[in-house]
């Protein structure tokens, strides 16, 4: 699920998710509530902040906490691209991969 609104210039968007995840080691569930808020700078241009928070039905409970600042630059109607940085703390999962990730993403909308 997820709600937007608008405050003032900044759009709020809190989204909701439900993951099932069947893996070797059994079945698992994942829930995660994300905050994220995005500001215009220019026409096509805007930055976003964001918090996303994971939490499970085994303990220790709550996972991983991801926080998330990003600039989206419109290229066209349909595509816009994305560079952004991301750091995530884990709290049972001993991952290798690090904490600090430079984010880059291109976006297609469909239907416009």
């Amino acid at each position: 699920m997820t709600f937007d609104q608008k405050l003032g210039k900044v759009k709020m968007e809190t989204r909701y998710r439900a993951e099932l995840r069947f893996q070797e080691s059994g079945f698992r569930e994942r829930f995660r509530q994300r905050i994220l808020f995005s500001l215009p700078l220019a026409s096509k241009t805007s930055v976003s902040f964001s918090n996303e928070i994971f939490f499970t039905t085994r303990e220790p409970y709550f996972e991983r906490n991801r926080v998330a600042l990003n600039f989206n630059q419109k290229l066209s109607p349909s595509f816009s691209i994305m560079l952004g940085y991301l750091h995530q703390f884990d709290y049972r999962i001993n991952d290798e991969t690090g904490r600090d990730f430079l984010q880059v993403g291109g976006y297609f909308v469909l239907g416009k």
